[in-house]
């Protein structure tokens, strides 16, 4: 991951991946978490923010077994990162 300040502010870069979502929960009224399994992170814990109301955002990416591009902001001191965009490349509902 790479960091940029600007001021005394630190600036997260985002990374970007391919994934296959696990698993994929409601959490409270708009936000979706979802953990994927990456080459690049491994296990990679992710909450997409508006996912239940922004569907041309992440429309039906974060569906069990789609494989995705994901690109997040990675959180330096947790295990949940920042989900900010998340494209739907393959599905495989048969699995």
């Amino acid at each position: 991951m790479q960091s940029l300040y600007q001021g005394s502010r630190m600036i997260q870069i985002m990374e970007e991946t391919e994934g296959i979502v696990l698993r994929s929960f409601d959490v409270r009224e708009t936000s979706k978490l979802a953990v994927f399994y990456t080459r690049d992170f491994g296990v990679l814990k992710g909450l997409a923010k508006g996912a239940r109301k922004k569907q041309k955002q992440f429309g039906s990416s974060l569906e069990l077994f789609s494989h995705d591009y994901i690109s997040f902001y990675k959180n330096r001191t947790g295990e949940v990162h920042l989900i900010g965009k998340c494209e739907q490349k393959n599905f495989y509902p048969g699995i």
